[in-house]
């Protein structure tokens, strides 16, 4: 007898409400806004199988790339006066800098990729194998997303004249296969 299939979703977690001493708060390099997993675990539908532990860990893994490769972009805000990412100008949205979104979605997904990855079935049989390839594709989709949100940032640049809007930075190319 086959009938409807169970999901089994997790309640959402507490926020840390913006508490810094919170046990669920990754703290970056302080211009970097903290992640909070428990954001983290509701926003990307991370179940209750992965632990707080294991998330943190991912998470600062994920913290670790996006941190690499936004480097150089985060001194030339810093010399250009800008104390923390939401103080970068541009697009706010839902009350917050565009920048800040992006950063998360960063962390977010490279710490997704990260557990996608690790995070396998454990099973001898075919379709065990078949989970396994379906989690590898969706940590190259997670990985990609959270270089798609790095190359947004890195596309956000100071302007060296503040009476001139140059072009934005053009960090991804389109290619068409033929």
């Amino acid at each position: 007898m086959t009938g409807p299939a169970i999901i089994s979703i997790p309640p959402a977690s507490a926020p840390c409400a913006g508490a810094e001493s919170c046990e669920q708060l990754v703290h970056a390099d302080g211009w970097f806004a903290p992640v909070d997993l428990h954001h983290l675990q509701d926003v990307m539908r991370v179940g209750t199988q992965i632990t707080f532990p294991r998330l943190r860990e991912a998470a600062l893994k994920g913290m670790t790339d996006a941190l690499k490769d936004l480097a150089a972009w985060r001194t030339n805000w810093v010399l250009a006066g800008v104390e923390h990412v939401s103080q970068v100008p541009g697009l706010q949205l839902d009350g917050e800098s565009a920048c800040s979104h992006l950063w998360r979605s960063a962390v977010y997904n490279y710490a997704l990729a990260q557990l996608a990855e690790t995070h396998r079935d454990i099973s001898a049989t075919g379709a065990g194998d078949e989970r396994a390839e379906m989690k590898a594709t969706s940590a190259e989709d997670y990985r990609r997303d959270g270089l798609h949100a790095v190359r947004d940032l890195l596309a956000i640049v100071p302007s060296q004249d503040p009476d001139v809007d140059a072009p934005p930075a053009r960090t991804r190319i389109d290619v068409e296969l033929i």
